[in-house]
């Protein structure tokens, strides 16, 4: 999925198309892949700020609906899209330093690719985040097979 902000909606399609044919695919109807993602509200807390605990805790008193903790560096807080900000400011009045307030899509499906396949969707992912007009690429988890 792909968002685009534009001042020329001819120009950015034909651009776009020709990067994603480059590449092997093809530009689909708009919204035509929007049911393989679900829209949530993304905050991110340093893990050097608090224990996992707590910010599970906190998180569910400002009204999170789940709080990751895959990554290594941050926690990352998921919010309903409304409520995103309203958590930010709960987490700001418990003085939690966070950073990164957003919206993200969050892919409901995964796809295994064949490592040359991930690899050329990876270019494809580069190329399409250079477009000026490009706001965020979207994709699926992917996860390269050996």
């Amino acid at each position: 999925m792909i968002d685009v902000l534009t001042d020329n909606k001819n120009r950015t399609t034909s651009d776009i198309r020709h990067i994603l044919s480059r590449a092997g695919g093809n530009l689909g109807e708009t919204g035509c892949v929007g049911f393989l993602f679900t829209e949530c509200g993304s905050i991110q807390v340093d893990r050097k700020v608090c224990d996992e605990e707590s910010i599970i805790e906190i998180a569910a008193e400002a009204g999170a609906t789940d709080v990751s903790t895959d990554a290594e560096e941050y926690f990352e807080i998921l919010t309903e899209p409304q409520a995103l900000h309203q958590v930010a400011r709960q987490l700001e009045q418990k003085s939690i330093p966070h950073h990164d307030v957003r919206r993200v899509r969050l892919p409901t499906t995964s796809v295994h690719l064949e490592r040359d396949a991930a690899s050329k969707l990876l270019k494809l992912l580069d190329a399409l985040e250079e477009h000026d007009d490009v706001q965020n690429v979207w994709a699926t988890s992917i996860s390269p097979t050996t």
